[in-house]
Order: C-alpha cells, then structure tokens, then sequence
C-alpha cells in the first residue's frame, strides 16, 4: 500500500480513522480563466439604476465549475467515495496579467477519503471540516455536493449622479444612504442565493449547511459611450455564495425520528464520593 498525502491534522485524521475513512490523496482543481469583454453600451446601462454583468458573472462561475470537476476527477482517478475540507483559493491571475489580459485563478484543494462500503457514482464533494462531518453523519446526515454561485452587477453612473445631486450638492458633507448600491446588493444577494437553492433542488438535498457568503463593492472608470463623451464612475458588486447541500440517510423526507439524548454518568466522581478521606499518617 503506497503512502497517501493530506493537509489532516491528527486529530482530524484519527476522527478520519473512526469514521470508516481512509484518507487516499490531496486532490486539486485549478484553472486560469480569461475574462470575457463586457460592452459598456450592453452591460452598463446609464438609464438603470443597476443590473447584471452576465459576462463576468460567467467568468466566475464557469472557471468554478472547471476546477471542481478537476478536482472530482482527481478524486475519482484514486477511488475516492468523497472529498471533505474542500478550500477554495481565489486571485487575479499574476500570469494573465503580464499579457495585458483579465483573467482569474480559480483553485480548489481538498483530501480525498475513501468508505469500507462500496461507492456509486462521482465522489461527494463536501466543504466541511472533518469534525462538522463527523457531527452530519452522526445525526443521520450525509453531503450530496459542493454547491454556489457568482454573480456580479454593477450600479450606472447615472444612479450616483443622481443621488448625489439629490443632496443639493453637499454629498461630501452629508450623511446619506447610496440607495442604489444597497439595492444593488440585495439583489446580487438573491440571485446567488437563489442558485444555489437551485442546484441543491437538483442534488435531491433537504438543505444546505455551512453556507457563506461573501460580496466585494469597487468603482470603476469606464470610457464615454459617444465620441467626446468623458469618462464615468460605476460601481461593481460581486456577490458570492457556497455551501454544502445535505440529504438526510436512509430515510424518507419528513419521516426523521429524534435521537434520545444519551445519559453519562462520571463513574470516577461517584467512586471518589464515596471512598472515605484518607487522614494523614493512615
């Protein structure tokens, strides 16, 4: 039996160990992703307060999808049942970036585990910690996949003007609510999170658990849209959503029992209760 390789620390090892799972190999996806032009007249409207850059928000989730099929690749190519503690590792590409191109680098790395039972079917792909697993299976829960979405969307500079304009010229001295960035966000927020309802729907889970979300604002400078046109300030929202869907084992939907909690006694206060004191000199 050849060694394997993990990113396990001992502890999570042993638990790996009590579990029935046998840690194979640190398993990687990785892809660097150009990004596609986005047309200033198509994606950033000076009428609309906000809306979608579908071209970036395909970027992202293509170059997703890309590297945790590589990464479930790898884990099946060494007769993985699952891949737990998924890490997902995201940056400009340094490499793209040096040709004058917008790329990304989208990696995801993992350990991949392997079951006593006989496994059907792609390996899992889970987000969570070898201890949050351990509390899943134990409650009668298994993962059934990575799932998320990325979706980025912009507020037109038509929007900014005109709140700023709205603050009678005092917006740098003025306390006010940019409206059309919150409403931005709250509607980047529901699309991700949306999608991911969706792809869980599609995995047949009852839930998603360990769910993260995370959003990033910037302006931007974009170009006139005419000739003579000056330049002019957006904001960029990217919204990001992951977790991992979960389906109850072995049961049916809405049939699930409820474990009686276990009583533990300390045997060793009860014996130290009753065994007399010792005087000194006894």
């Amino acid at each position: 039996m050849s060694a394997f390789t993990s990113d396990l620390s001992v502890a999570d090892f042993a638990l790996c160990h009590r579990l029935g799972l046998m840690p194979l190999a640190q398993v990687m996806g990785t892809t660097v992703y150009q990004v596609g032009y986005q047309s200033a007249m198509y994606g950033f409207g000076l009428g609309s307060e906000y809306g979608e850059l579908a071209t970036l928000s395909g970027a992202w989730n293509d170059a997703r999808k890309i590297s945790f099929s590589r990464l479930q690749k790898e884990a099946a190519d060494v007769g993985a049942s699952a891949v737990i503690g998924v890490e997902v590792r995201v940056k400009a590409s340094a490499i793209a970036a040096e040709s004058g191109i917008n790329a990304i680098e989208y990696t995801v790395l993992g350990t991949a585990v392997g079951r006593d039972r006989r496994q059907r079917g792609a390996p899992v792909l889970t987000e969570l910690s070898v201890a949050d697993y351990s509390k899943l299976v134990e409650a009668g829960f298994e993962p059934v996949g990575v799932v998320a979405s990325t979706a980025v969307f912009f507020v037109s500079a038509f929007a900014l003007s005109a709140e700023r304009q709205y603050t009678f010229g005092a917006s740098y001295q003025t306390n006010y609510e940019v409206k059309s960035v919150t409403e931005c966000f709250y509607a980047a927020r529901e699309q991700v999170v949306a999608e991911i309802s969706r792809e869980a729907r599609a995995l047949g889970a009852s839930g998603i658990v360990g769910t993260r979300i995370t959003h990033n604002a910037a302006p931007q400078t974009i170009g006139g849209m005419n000739i003579g046109e000056g330049q002019r300030t957006v904001v960029i929202v990217t919204m990001s959503a992951i977790g991992t869907a979960i389906r109850e084992e072995g049961r049916q939907a809405g049939a699930r029992s409820i474990r009686a909690p276990m009583q533990t006694i300390d045997l060793l206060s009860q014996r130290s209760a009753r065994r007399p004191s010792r005087q000194p000199g006894i």
